[in-house]
């Protein structure tokens, strides 16, 4: 966009977000017991740019040219992930991870899982364990 006296503004912006889940069930006559995992992850990505230019031709020989740049970039990201074994059922496969059932020995019975976020700062995970 052209502001006269030789000053020209432009600008730019962009957002970006993704949402990815999976999941999978491992049934018992394949993983003793059956196995189930899910994932969830989004991820939102913002931009922007603004920048300023600005010529100038003095005495119809000499041209002076100025530019000034400014950005700015924000990522965020959400997450979680859950594993169940122990299952008595094939039943619900990883829509029931409740289904799993608690023993007193670890792996067998454990739901182990975390959250994960991240922002400004580093990422931070906190972990999770029924």
């Amino acid at each position: 966009m052209s502001l006269g006296y030789g000053l020209v503004l432009t600008a730019f912006g962009s957002f970006t977000y993704s949402n990815i889940q999976s999941g999978h069930y491992y049934p018992t006559y394949v993983c003793s017991h059956g196995e189930a995992y899910r994932r969830s992850s989004k991820t939102e990505n913002r931009l922007g740019s603004v920048s300023l230019g600005w010529q100038h031709l003095f005495a119809g020989q000499h041209r002076l040219q100025l530019f000034g740049l400014f950005e700015a970039e924000s990522s965020k990201r959400k997450g979680f992930y859950v594993t169940a074994t122990n299952f008595s059922t094939d039943a619900y496969g990883y829509n029931n991870l409740s289904a799993a059932e608690h023993s007193r020995r670890a792996p067998a019975g454990t739901v182990l899982g975390g959250l994960a976020t991240s922002g400004p700062g580093a990422l931070r995970t906190v972990p999770l364990a029924v």
